[in-house]
């Protein structure tokens, strides 16, 4: 999914499909087993598929605009 096609999240046009991955890797960096530099790629990747899947949900409830 391209970050245009997810609309912005705030006025200052970020995309909801980043600022729903920068929510779950919010939550995701709580767990000091996350912490690991080394899979910061992993994790980072991860957050985008929640975002995906949080985008997908919308769409299915009608949330979508």
């Amino acid at each position: 999914m391209s970050e245009t096609n997810s609309g912005p999240a705030l006025p200052t046009a970020m995309p909801l499909r980043d600022y729903f991955a920068g929510q779950a890797l919010a939550g995701m960096l709580t767990r000091t087993d996350v912490l690991n530099c080394d899979q910061a790629v992993d994790v980072a990747r991860d957050a985008y598929l929640v975002a995906d899947a949080m985008l997908k949900a919308r769409r299915r409830t009608g949330e979508a605009a």
